[in-house]
């Protein structure tokens, strides 16, 4: 996996006794490397043209946020999570709906404040179209430097996910440029859900290889994965 970087430590895979690797460890450890979220991003709150965002080492970058062209924003809109109303020059207001807040009661949409600045006042609202998970191991081979594990994982989709497939709601109102710009706004750390969303009996195949180190466990190989079994 391109960044199953992660270790499979104890927790995942190195508390396996001997030098194989039961079909047991593999799985609490492939199952452990996946759940990671497809998503997508929307401002709520008092937005405007000269606001600010927070990168990930806590500097302050200036953003433009208008909500008129915003992709991420037009799909919210049109899955009926938020509204947006016009402020005073410069600023809007979007706000979620009925439906858009019971989907962040669910933990479908999770919320993240930004410190108010220089007028705009908003929530980073991070959507959840999707979470990947494991449906089964498939193979465990051992080889003379490291073992194998070939698996199948699916996405589970939220609303918002579904409302993304082919003949979902939102998906199927998009013209061509816009379900082409779709596929580049969808965000995971690893297993990004395909655009359209999957049906429930859309499943792939991956494999990954593991090695033991004395004192550490079965760890992920530094190439990552390796291309699909075939079948």
């Amino acid at each position: 996996m391109r960044k199953l970087l992660i270790l499979l430590t104890c927790i995942l895979i190195g508390c396996s006794h001997g030098d194989k690797l039961d079909e047991d460890t593999a799985t609490k450890g492939i199952r452990s490397s996946l759940g990671d979220k497809t998503t997508i991003y929307v401002e709520t709150g008092k937005v405007g043209t000269d606001c600010i965002q927070i990168s990930a080492n806590g500097e302050e970058l200036p953003a433009y946020l208008d909500p008129g062209i915003s992709f991420s924003t037009l799909i919210a809109e049109r899955a009926g999570y938020v509204t947006e109303t016009p402020d005073r020059p410069g600023f809007w207001k979007v706000s979620l709906t009925d439906k858009g807040k019971r989907a962040l009661a669910a933990g479908d949409i999770l919320a993240k404040s930004v410190p108010p600045r220089k007028g705009c006042d908003y929530q980073q609202m991070t959507l959840i179209l999707a979470t990947s998970e494991l449906v089964k191991i498939t193979n465990i081979v051992a080889g003379k430097d490291s073992t194998q594990i070939d698996f199948v994982y699916r996405w589970r989709l939220t609303d918002l996910g579904r409302m993304l497939r082919q003949n979902g709601e939102v998906y199927k109102i998009l013209d061509t440029a816009q379900r082409d710009q779709l596929k580049k706004w969808v965000h995971a750390y690893h297993h990004t859900m395909p655009v359209p969303a999957p049906e429930d009996s859309v499943t792939q195949s991956e494999s990954v290889k593991v090695k033991k180190y004395p004192g550490y466990g079965w760890q992920i190989e530094p190439s990552g994965t390796v291309p699909p079994p075939t079948r």
